[in-house]
C-alpha cells in the first residue's frame, strides 16, 4: 500500500491481505478507531515502512495474534502511534520487530498472550503479558519501560541499549522473571525481577536500583540507588561490581547470601541483616569486622 488512507484499514481476507505491506509513501491516519486492524481468526503479519498513526486509539490492533515489522535494518523509516498502544496484539503470540518508532500513549507495544518483541529502534514502553514473553532491546525503549507480566518472561537489554521507565514483574511476586543487563536501565526502582545479571548500569532514581524477588542476583556492573531482598525466600547476591545507595544492601526475610568477590564495592549500609543470613567474603581472609 502505497496512498494515503484516512480511514481504518481492516484487515479481513487472508488470502489477498496477509502480509500486508505499508510501502515508505504509504500514510495510514485516522482521528477515530484504530489504524490498521487484523480481525479476528488469522494471525496477520503486517510490514511497514510508512506511517500508521491513530490519534484516538491504537495504531495497529492485531485481534488474533500475528506478527509487525516496523521499519527496517538501516533506515530510519517506520512510524507507529496510537492514543492507546502504538501495537497491540491479542489472543495469539504476538511477534514485534522494530527498526523504526513505536509510539503509544500507554505503551508503544502491548502483547496479551505472550510472545516477542525485538527493539533496534525507539518504542515508548513494552508490556507483555497472558503468556511469557522475550524482550530484546539494542536501541530505546522509554516511556513506561517494560511491564513483564508471566512466569518464564526474559529481557535481555545488550551494550549499547537503553531502558528508561524501569524493568519490572507486572504482576506480583510469584512471577519469575529474568532480566539479563549489559546497558543502562533507569527508572523509579530500576529492575524488580527474580533472576538479574548485571554487567552494566542499574539506576533507581526515587527507590531502590534493584529489588529481587525469590532468586539471584550477580553483578559485575554498576547499580546506583541499592538492593533490597523482597520476601521471606533464601536469595543470593553475588557481587563483583559496584553497589551504591543510602542502604547498600537490605537483607529480607529468608536465609539470604551476600557474596563480596574481589573487587567488590558496597557504598552504604547493610540492612535487615538477621540470625540466619550470610556475607562471604569470597577469596579474602578478614582480620577484624565491626558490626553496629
Amino acid at each position: 500500500m502505497a496512498d494515503a488512507i484516512y480511514f481504518t484499514v481492516y484487515l479481513s481476507n487472508y488470502a489477498t491481505q496477509n502480509p500486508f505491506t505499508v510501502t515508505s509513501s504509504g500514510l495510514v491516519s485516522v482521528t477515530s478507531g484504530d489504524a490498521i486492524v487484523g480481525t479476528a481468526g488469522f494471525p496477520w503479519t503486517l510490514f511497514n515502512q510508512g506511517t500508521v498513526k491513530s490519534s484516538a486509539a491504537d495504531g495497529v490492533d492485531l485481534t488474533a495474534g500475528g506478527a509487525v515489522v516496523n521499519g527496517q535494518s538501516g533506515s530510519a523509516g517506520g512510524l507507529i502511534s496510537g492514543a492507546g498502544y502504538g501495537v497491540a496484539i491479542y489472543s495469539g503470540s504476538g511477534t514485534v520487530s522494530n527498526y523504526g518508532s513505536i509510539a503509544g500513549g500507554h505503551f508503544g507495544v502491548r502483547l496479551g498472550n505472550g510472545g516477542t518483541v525485538s527493539n533496534s529502534g525507539t518504542i515508548t514502553g513494552v508490556f507483555v503479558a497472558g503468556a511469557a514473553g522475550t524482550v530484546g532491546n539494542s536501541g530505546a525503549i522509554t516511556g513506561g519501560g517494560v511491564r513483564l507480566g508471566a512466569v518464564g518472561s526474559v529481557l535481555v537489554n545488550t551494550a549499547g541499549g537503553t531502558i528508561a521507565g524501569g524493568v519490572t514483574q507486572a504482576y506480583g511476586g510469584d512471577r519469575d522473571v529474568t532480566v539479563t543487563n549489559a546497558g543502562a536501565i533507569t527508572g523509579a526502582t530500576g529492575v524488580y525481577a527474580g533472576t538479574i545479571v548485571n554487567s552494566g548500569t542499574i539506576r533507581g532514581t526515587s527507590g531502590f536500583g534493584v529489588r529481587l524477588i525469590g532468586g539471584s542476583l550477580l553483578n559485575s556492573g554498576t547499580i546506583s540507588g541499592g538492593v533490597a531482598l523482597v520476601g521471606s525466600g533464601a536469595q543470593t547476591v553475588t557481587n563483583y561490581g559496584t553497589i551504591s545507595g543510602t542502604t547498600a544492601v537490605a537483607f529480607g526475610g529468608g536465609a539470604d547470601v551476600l557474596v563480596l568477590e574481589p573487587g567488590s564495592v558496597l557504598a552504604g549500609t547493610l540492612t535487615g541483616f538477621g540470625e540466619f543470613d550470610t556475607i562471604d567474603l569470597a577469596k579474602t581472609t578478614a582480620t577484624g569486622a565491626v558490626f553496629s
